[in-house]
Protein backbone atom coordinates (compact mmCIF):
# COMPACT_ATOMS: atom_id res chain seq x y z
CA UNK A 1 0.00 0.00 0.00
CA UNK A 2 1.43 3.37 -0.92
CA UNK A 3 1.53 6.10 1.31
CA UNK A 4 -1.15 8.18 -0.55
CA UNK A 5 -3.49 4.90 -0.12
CA UNK A 6 -2.46 4.33 3.57
CA UNK A 7 -3.42 8.14 4.40
CA UNK A 8 -6.91 7.44 2.91
CA UNK A 9 -7.82 4.71 4.41
CA UNK A 10 -6.81 6.10 8.09
CA UNK A 11 -9.02 9.01 7.42
CA UNK A 12 -11.97 7.01 5.74
CA UNK A 13 -11.80 4.91 9.23
CA UNK A 14 -11.44 8.04 11.15
CA UNK A 15 -8.38 8.05 12.09
CA UNK A 16 -6.62 11.59 12.62
CA UNK A 17 -2.36 11.93 13.09
CA UNK A 18 -1.09 14.35 14.73
CA UNK A 19 2.49 15.43 16.42
CA UNK A 20 1.52 15.45 20.67
CA UNK A 21 3.76 18.34 22.43
CA UNK A 22 6.13 15.70 22.78
CA UNK A 23 6.42 15.48 19.17
CA UNK A 24 5.95 12.06 18.78
CA UNK A 25 3.14 10.67 15.98
CA UNK A 26 -0.31 10.70 17.69
CA UNK A 27 -3.08 8.55 16.35
CA UNK A 28 -7.08 9.42 17.88
CA UNK A 29 -9.91 8.17 16.51
CA UNK A 30 -12.13 5.37 17.32
CA UNK A 31 -10.96 2.04 19.52
CA UNK A 32 -11.75 -0.73 17.04
CA UNK A 33 -10.13 1.97 13.87
CA UNK A 34 -6.83 2.18 16.37
CA UNK A 35 -6.59 -1.39 17.08
CA UNK A 36 -7.15 -2.60 13.78
CA UNK A 37 -4.50 0.26 12.18
CA UNK A 38 -2.09 0.27 15.06
CA UNK A 39 0.65 -2.31 13.48
CA UNK A 40 0.33 -0.78 10.27
CA UNK A 41 0.85 2.57 11.86
CA UNK A 42 3.72 1.51 13.81
CA UNK A 43 5.91 -0.04 10.87
CA UNK A 44 4.84 2.83 8.63
CA UNK A 45 5.82 5.50 11.70
CA UNK A 46 9.19 7.14 9.92
CA UNK A 47 6.62 7.39 6.13
CA UNK A 48 3.94 8.97 7.88
CA UNK A 49 5.77 11.14 9.90
CA UNK A 50 7.42 12.56 6.57
CA UNK A 51 4.73 12.58 4.90
CA UNK A 52 2.66 14.75 7.15
CA UNK A 53 5.89 17.03 7.55
CA UNK A 54 6.40 17.31 3.29
CA UNK A 55 9.31 15.80 3.85
CA UNK A 56 8.83 13.64 1.12
CA UNK A 57 8.01 14.49 -2.67
CA UNK A 58 4.30 14.58 -2.98
CA UNK A 59 4.22 15.66 -6.45
CA UNK A 60 6.12 14.54 -9.48
CA UNK A 61 9.57 14.48 -8.96
CA UNK A 62 10.58 17.14 -11.90
CA UNK A 63 8.48 20.00 -9.14
CA UNK A 64 10.32 19.49 -6.28
CA UNK A 65 7.71 20.67 -4.67
CA UNK A 66 7.93 19.90 -0.88
CA UNK A 67 7.03 22.00 2.34
CA UNK A 68 6.63 22.10 6.12
CA UNK A 69 3.54 23.35 7.43
CA UNK A 70 2.74 21.83 10.85
CA UNK A 71 0.44 19.44 12.10
CA UNK A 72 -3.28 19.46 10.86
CA UNK A 73 -6.00 17.02 9.85
CA UNK A 74 -4.56 14.46 7.17
CA UNK A 75 -8.17 13.61 5.80
CA UNK A 76 -8.01 15.89 2.85
CA UNK A 77 -3.95 15.06 2.20
CA UNK A 78 -4.72 12.74 -0.75
CA UNK A 79 -6.98 14.32 -2.44
CA UNK A 80 -5.40 17.61 -2.35
CA UNK A 81 -2.37 16.40 -3.88
CA UNK A 82 -3.93 14.80 -6.38
CA UNK A 83 -5.46 17.63 -7.64
CA UNK A 84 -2.75 19.74 -6.99
CA UNK A 85 -0.55 17.89 -9.10
CA UNK A 86 -3.07 18.09 -12.22
CA UNK A 87 -3.85 21.68 -11.51
CA UNK A 88 -0.23 22.46 -11.05
CA UNK A 89 1.00 21.38 -14.31
CA UNK A 90 -2.16 22.84 -16.31
CA UNK A 91 -0.88 26.72 -14.74
CA UNK A 92 2.51 26.40 -14.04
CA UNK A 93 2.35 26.45 -10.13
CA UNK A 94 5.33 25.90 -8.26
CA UNK A 95 6.86 25.36 -4.26
CA UNK A 96 5.79 28.46 -3.39
CA UNK A 97 1.70 28.09 -4.51
CA UNK A 98 1.98 24.82 -3.29
CA UNK A 99 3.11 26.08 0.13
CA UNK A 100 -0.02 28.85 -0.21
CA UNK A 101 -2.50 26.07 -0.91
CA UNK A 102 -1.33 24.00 2.26
CA UNK A 103 -1.53 27.03 4.10
CA UNK A 104 -5.12 27.42 3.35
CA UNK A 105 -6.07 24.18 3.51
CA UNK A 106 -4.46 23.89 7.15
CA UNK A 107 -7.05 27.24 7.53
CA UNK A 108 -10.06 26.41 5.69
CA UNK A 109 -9.57 22.53 4.60
CA UNK A 110 -13.31 22.62 3.42
CA UNK A 111 -13.04 25.81 1.50
CA UNK A 112 -9.52 25.14 -0.22
CA UNK A 113 -11.10 21.67 -1.27
CA UNK A 114 -14.23 23.08 -3.17
CA UNK A 115 -11.94 25.53 -4.69
CA UNK A 116 -9.89 23.00 -6.57
CA UNK A 117 -12.49 20.63 -7.13
CA UNK A 118 -13.58 23.71 -9.01
CA UNK A 119 -10.94 24.44 -10.39
CA UNK A 120 -10.48 20.44 -11.80
CA UNK A 121 -13.70 20.42 -12.73
CA UNK A 122 -13.15 24.34 -15.23
CA UNK A 123 -10.20 22.25 -16.47
CA UNK A 124 -11.95 19.26 -17.42
CA UNK A 125 -14.75 21.15 -18.52
CA UNK A 126 -12.10 23.02 -21.02
CA UNK A 127 -12.54 26.02 -19.79
CA UNK A 128 -8.72 26.38 -18.52
CA UNK A 129 -9.27 27.75 -14.67
CA UNK A 130 -12.01 29.93 -15.56
CA UNK A 131 -15.15 29.64 -12.97
CA UNK A 132 -18.31 30.00 -13.86
CA UNK A 133 -20.36 32.40 -11.74
CA UNK A 134 -22.78 31.12 -9.29
CA UNK A 135 -26.39 33.12 -9.33
CA UNK A 136 -26.67 34.55 -6.30
CA UNK A 137 -23.24 35.48 -5.61
CA UNK A 138 -21.29 38.17 -6.35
Amino acid sequence: MNINHLIQELSNDGIKLSFGSDGKLTATGKLSALEKWSNTIRESKELLIAFINHDLELVPAEMEIRSNLGVYDISHLAEFNKIFVYLAKRNGWNAEDHAAWLSDLQSEPENTMVCLRALRRSWDAGKYGVLDSLEGVE
